[in-house]
């Protein structure tokens, strides 16, 4: 399922900025908190655009796919002590 913005994440964007032989960053983004008992499955992407300066280039993988799931492990180990 195709998340939604402000109900699953917080849009926003911003400016990512690279150093000279930087090949990764960290882009933070808000996951909407829903009820425990709410089983998650959803997905949104990022996409990188406008590269500067000229001649800057990425690779093949300029959209990151994000998914929001619920962590079915930690989720049974909440349950135990309900």
């Amino acid at each position: 399922m195709t998340a939604t913005p402000w109900k699953d994440y917080e849009p926003d964007e911003g400016t990512v900025t690279f150093k000279p032989q930087e090949t990764s960053a960290v882009i933070r983004v808000k996951i909407v908190k829903k009820p425990p008992e709410e089983v998650r499955d959803e997905v949104f992407g990022i996409v990188l655009k406008s590269i500067t300066p000229e001649g800057a280039k990425l690779s093949k993988k300029s959209m990151q796919i994000v998914n929001i799931i619920t962590d079915q492990e930690k989720k049974k180990k909440e349950d135990m002590y309900l």
